[in-house]
Order: C-alpha cells, then sequence, then structure tokens
C-alpha cells in the first residue's frame, strides 16, 4: 500500500516473507555501515557493542564482516570477538569457524539466494 521496496529486517522468517513479497530486506548490521558511510553515525562498533549488550544477537561472522565494512577492522587487530563477548551475557560465542553455525549461515544465504533468483 505504501509502494514500498526496501524494508529494515533481521528475523529470518521475516527476510524470508519480504523476498516472497517482492521487498528488498536490509539487516541492521547493513544499515550501520550505510549510515556510517553518510557520516550519520561514527562508530560501528560502538553501536553493535550497544545492540548486543541488550539482547540483539549478531553473529561472531557478522559482526567481523560489519566491522571491516565499515572500515573498523585492522588487519592486525587482536579480537574484536573479545570486546564482543565481554558485551554480552555470559553465554559463550559460538567459533567463527564452528562447524554447525557456518553450516547454518551458508544454508541461510543459499536459501535467500534461491529466493532471490525465484528457483525452488
Amino acid at each position: 500500500e505504501l509502494n514500498i521496496k526496501t524494508i529494515l529486517l533481521d528475523d529470518k522468517d521475516g527476510i524470508k516473507k519480504a523476498l516472497q513479497n517482492g521487498l528488498k530486506p536490509i539487516k541492521s548490521v547493513e544499515f550501520l555501515v550505510t549510515a556510517k558511510t553518510f557520516g550519520l553515525i561514527d562508530s560501528v562498533k560502538e553501536i553493535l557493542e550497544t545492540m548486543t549488550k541488550n539482547g540483539n544477537y549478531v553473529s561472531p561472522d557478522e559482526y567481523l564482516e560489519t566491522l571491516k565494512a565499515a572500515g573498523e577492522l585492522l588487519d592486525h587487530d587482536p579480537s574484536p570477538l573479545e570486546d564482543m563477548q565481554s558485551t554480552t551475557s555470559d553465554t559463550p560465542l559460538p567459533s567463527p569457524s564452528s562447524p554447525s553455525n557456518q553450516h547454518e549461515d551458508e544454508d541461510q544465504e543459499e536459501e535467500i539466494k534461491t529466493e532471490e533468483s525465484g528457483v525452488l
């Protein structure tokens, strides 16, 4: 009804529905990088830390990819995941190279690509 094409979503099921309805979902972390690019925010990392402190889940891989895209991750940066862990609950973070997480992320990406191409 509003003729919008882009929608801000992080929910996996919501992203699927948005794609099925011809919308272009943008995740919060992508929005943060765009906001920094346009000079609307100074630090993506600070906002990511606040998000995780407030209970929003950002996978370790997505956290690192977002910092890289924002130009806030240096090649010699010891481990921003340690910072991330200190801002979240006592539950340990999954390893970025964990096979179960890696396959889940790959499966999700493949599902989205398939839906975007219209091939089921």
